[in-house]
């Protein structure tokens, strides 16, 4: 190892870096013993500390990194094709529940009227967001979506919102305007000229703006809110009104690519993950029932 290291610190690695392997190191030779040659350092006892149960994913994860750099350093590379690599688990979003949404909202409106007595905000600030949190939630739109969209892009005759450009570079989508999507727009600012944007501070500009600029407000305005609100993980974001939105749909049993047209998802596979959310909802709820 410190032939290893040597190399690595002429060519530049930081000492931090260094101490890291060294951990990784140490731990491969906790599992051979002191004084053991290199070819006792089998497969299965580099397996034993690349998988140990008892650390973090991310610590397998560069264990696993770190054990291939110095065996491949050292020569080691027939044992190394024997070690399975740790897999990453399948992350699931972590939507904005319905209930989340109310008590957020609900702290949103406290915290604006003690901050108005105090004469600490200008009327309709803070809680124009408000409106914004519950459109997104029942129309499942991104936040550079929201910035960019007119009164012109609302067709309230065929009932749906028509999207420019999309994420993925899509032009000219549509999304469904559902009856209580339609109701929150009674809350969106006045004017309602065509060109207007449908969702704007008080102070905001009407008809131009940096949309990247609003886009990252009103993400701001969800984190402010979220950490007034002690009913709500902390670890939400502005993002997971839209991920609650896929979940509600899959929760009230539409399948995947159902879940996949209305968030416009380019893969089902991400569509799927949002019917194993509410999946595992389901089931909480069935063992409560038999508990």
């Amino acid at each position: 190892f410190e032939q290893y290291a040597e190399e690595k610190k002429r060519e530049g690695m930081k000492s931090s870096s260094l101490r890291s392997y060294r951990c990784t190191w140490d731990a491969l030779i906790e599992q051979v013993g002191e004084g053991a040659r290199l070819d006792d350092l089998t497969a299965k006892k580099i397996e034993n500390v690349i998988h140990d149960g008892s650390v973090a994913e991310s610590t397998r994860h560069k264990r696993f990194r770190h054990a291939k750099a110095i065996l491949n350093h050292l020569g080691c590379t027939s044992v190394l094709d024997a070690v399975t690599e740790p897999q990453r688990e399948d992350s699931l979003p972590t939507p904005v529940r319905k209930d989340d949404l109310s008590a957020l909202t609900t702290a949103l409106k406290e915290d604006y009227r003690a901050k108005r007595r105090d004469n600490r905000v200008q009327p309709g600030q803070m809680i124009w967001a408000i409106p914004v949190f519950r459109f997104v939630y029942h129309t499942g739109l991104r936040a550079s979506e929201i910035a960019s969209l007119r009164w012109k892009d609302i067709d309230t005759e065929a009932g749906v919102i028509r999207l420019r450009t999309q994420k993925n570079g899509t032009e000219n989508a549509t999304v469904p305007l559902v009856s209580k999507a339609e109701e929150i727009l009674k809350h969106a600012p006045r004017p309602r000229e065509p060109d207007a944007y449908v969702w704007r501070s008080p102070t905001g500009p009407k008809f131009e703006r940096s949309e990247g600029k609003f886009a990252d407000l009103v993400s701001e305005r969800f984190r402010k809110a979220r950490e007034k609100c002690d009913d709500v993980p902390n670890d939400r974001v502005f993002h997971d009104l839209r991920s609650g939105f896929a979940t509600h749909l899959a929760s009230n049993g539409l399948g995947a690519h159902e879940v996949r047209s209305a968030m416009r998802h380019a893969d089902v596979s991400t569509s799927m993950k949002y019917v194993r959310v509410a999946n595992a909802d389901l089931r909480d709820s069935m063992e409560g029932a038999f508990s």
